[in-house]
């Protein structure tokens, strides 16, 4: 009968090996925050769902949980008070949905978005994560959560004249700017081509970007991007942008992405690798309680350099890094007590 198996590459998918191979085992989503250690979900040799750890690229896997189902899994990828977040979404017939907040060893069940078809779900932080529902030809839509899935709010999606608003699979670039696949328009040829969903703040406004019909795809299904401008998409054919997909149509008006107004700006810290010190920069559009924070690489928290209510306007706040060994680390605005964005930064002596 069929083996089923888990490949790794380390040349950018030009070859693969096999580091995990099992006859009975049946895997159903991964989620790796590095080259070492991931999850992996599934059912084991008995067909008990479970979801197994490994800290050797794959080549072991140590059971941590059983009866969370089948599903989708995604861990954050920096650690929150020392330990991994991360989520779970069983689809092999129970719909419930899990959190982590111990790298994995236990798992207690949170609220699901109520759309029935669920598809796929992303987090960018310990709070923060959307997740789509497709509900085949019928349509689809995005729930938002705020507080890391106690709660869903479904973002609206205003299509225009012959779009289909089905959602597959997201790609979070920051805060602000998200892509999606699996929405598509119907055209007088009979013929469905896929969209590419896009939102620049967050997801209050969703609109849609036409990729070349020429290659006549359908709805597209994976997507992803490497920043806000590079990104590919594939269906059949795969499409591939380099400045962002150009403009977003919201019922059917054509507007610019800068047109969107932005509730904060949170800058690229300079210079950048830096010896010492280091700027950075942010702007923010009303008066807000702002604290800006400065974390490791395995996401400890080393300073706050702002902690303190601020009006709207241009500020900037210098980084003494000095004390520390050179190495990765992150800087993150938070805006009335929720994390809006993080940005890396290196510091080289």
């Amino acid at each position: 009968g069929a083996v089923e198996r888990i490949q790794r590459t380390f040349d950018r998918g030009l070859t693969w090996d096999t580091v995990s191979l099992s006859a009975p085992n049946a895997y159903s989503g991964l989620s790796f925050i590095n080259q070492d250690t991931g999850w992996i979900s599934g059912a084991n040799e008995l067909n008990y769902n479970c979801i197994w750890k490994t800290t050797n690229g794959g080549v072991t896997l140590v059971e941590v949980t059983e009866n969370t189902g089948v599903g989708k899994v995604f861990f954050l990828k920096y650690k929150v008070n020392g330990e991994y977040t991360g989520w779970h979404y069983s689809n092999s017939g129970d719909d419930k949905f899990w959190k982590t907040t111990n790298s994995g060893n236990n798992w207690f069940q949170m609220t699901r978005p109520p759309a029935q078809w669920l598809s796929y779900f992303q987090f960018i932080d310990e709070n923060i994560g959307w997740f789509t529902w497709n509900e085949g030809g019928t349509g689809g839509g995005i729930y938002k959560t705020t507080n890391g899935g106690l709660n869903w709010s479904n973002q609206m999606v205003y299509p225009g004249n012959g779009v289909h608003n089905a959602f597959a699979r997201i790609k979070i670039i920051n805060y602000d700017t998200i892509y999606g696949s699996g929405g598509y328009k119907s055209y007088p040829n009979n013929r469905d081509y896929g969209l590419i969903w896009k939102t620049t703040n967050g997801g209050i406004n969703w609109g849609y970007q036409e990729p070349d019909t020429s290659f006549n795809n359908g709805p597209y299904g994976a997507i992803d991007f490497i920043n806000s401008n590079t990104g590919w998409a594939y269906q059949g054919n795969g499409i591939h942008t380099t400045n962002g997909g150009g403009p977003i149509i919201i019922s059917n008006i054509n507007i610019n992405n800068e047109n969107i107004v932005k509730s904060y700006i949170l800058e690229q810290n300079y210079p950048n690798p830096f010896n010492s010190t280091s700027k950075i920069k942010y702007q923010i559009s009303k008066s807000s309680d702002i604290k800006i924070k400065i974390f490791d690489i395995v996401g400890k928290e080393i300073i706050t350099l702002v902690n303190r209510k601020q009006n709207s306007g241009k500020y900037e706040v210098i980084f003494d890094g000095s004390y520390l060994s050179s190495g990765i680390y992150f800087y993150s605005i938070y805006i009335d007590e929720i994390r809006k964005d993080t940005k890396t930064m290196v510091l080289l002596k």
